[in-house]
Order: structure tokens, then sequence, then C-alpha cells
């Protein structure tokens, strides 16, 4: 990505050179006409930069996500940190119908640049991504699904809620066999059924001097 980048500034700079020698007259005798093309040739040439840094980034992002993915997760992680709003709602979809645990790194990563960024498209990718982490119940998302819930988006918010809630009863309920290990005196347990007493003993009338 590096060298992509390195090729866009010289490609910019050499549209500069080339453009400069064919206008050297017009330049010479307009100075702002210089300045003009200066400006246009660096602007060019910081928004290619800036995309190749962008996606030099996400390529190294996606590589640490993959790692300890399971290979279902492999195939849709890369299609999050794409730029185009129903790939990404598919890729969410799918992973949260599999409860696929393993992509909950790549996809609160995701979401969390999606809502800071608020590119065209956010609300949807972003409600997909929260309907998906809500099905895998995966307590590490509920930091940020908690921070969420204060971003004023209608559709947004009421999802956050409802993953929360589902995510919260799931994660927290003691499951079958979690307790053991535990002391024993802290467990409950039925009570034991005790013999019947002798029934005279039971209702015995107290004596008057008593």
């Amino acid at each position: 990505m590096l060298r992509g980048a390195t090729v866009c500034l010289a490609t910019g700079l050499g549209f500069f050179v080339v453009g400069s020698a064919e206008l050297i007259p017009t330049l010479i005798r307009s100075p702002h006409a210089f300045v003009g093309v200066v400006l246009c040739t660096s602007a060019v040439s910081g928004v290619l930069l800036h995309r190749s840094f962008r996606s030099w980034g996400n390529s190294r992002r996606v590589q640490q996500n993959l790692k300890g993915a399971s290979p279902l997760a492999a195939d849709w992680i890369p299609m999050l940190y794409g730029d185009y709003t129903p790939y990404v709602v598919e890729a969410a979809q799918h992973l949260g119908d599999a409860k696929e645990t393993t992509a909950v790194p790549a996809l609160m990563h995701v979401l969390d640049r999606t809502v800071n960024r608020q590119p065209p498209g956010w609300c949807d990718s972003a409600e997909a991504m929260v309907v998906a982490l809500g099905k895998m119940g995966d307590r590490r998302a509920l930091s940020l699904l908690h921070r969420l819930s204060n971003v004023r988006v209608i559709g947004l918010l009421t999802v956050v809620h409802e993953a929360i809630d589902r995510i919260e009863p799931e994660t927290s309920l003691l499951r079958p066999g979690s307790a053991e290990g535990l002391p024993a005196e802290i467990l409950l347990r039925p009570a034991a059924a005790c013999s019947d007493p002798d029934p005279a003993t039971l209702l015995r009338a107290e004596s008057s001097g008593s």
C-alpha cells in the first residue's frame, strides 16, 4: 500500500511537471495560474495518499481480526470493511445468524468506526451490526452497546436496547454446571424431609399454672 501511495504521488508530480512544461508561457505571465496548478496538484495527491493509507490501515486491521477467526467468519469479515453498505449489511446478517463469536472484535471495531464517521448509509450498516452482536450474545459487546445507547438515532437506539436486553440475561444467569466448585454453604439445597413427630406433641395445651 505504501508503494501504491508513492506511485500515486509520483504520478501527480509527473502530471504537474508535464502540465507545467506545456503551460510555461502562461504560468510565467500569470503567477496566479501557477499557484492554482500547484494547489490542484497538491489536493489531488493528498486525496490519493489519504485513500491509500486508509486502505492500508483497513488491510492491517482485517488481517488482525482474521487471526483466530473461523473459516466462515474469515469469509465475511473483509466485507465488513468495505464502503458498499449492502455488502456490509449482508456480512453482518450472515455472521449474526451463524452466531460467529470469533467475528465479535471485527464487528465491534467496524461498528464503532461507522458510528463515529457516519459515512453514507452508516445507519443501516450500524443497525445490522448491532443486531448481529445481539444474536451472538457475547458479553464483550456490552461496553460498546451501552456507549451507543446515547446516540440519538431512533432506529439505531431501538436495536441497541434490544441487543443489550438480549445479551445481559443470557450472560448473567447461572448456567448448568457453573456452580461446580463453589462452597457448599453458599448453595441453596432442598429441605430434608423430617420424620413425623408424635401427633400428641404437635398440639399440647399449656397448663394453667405455667
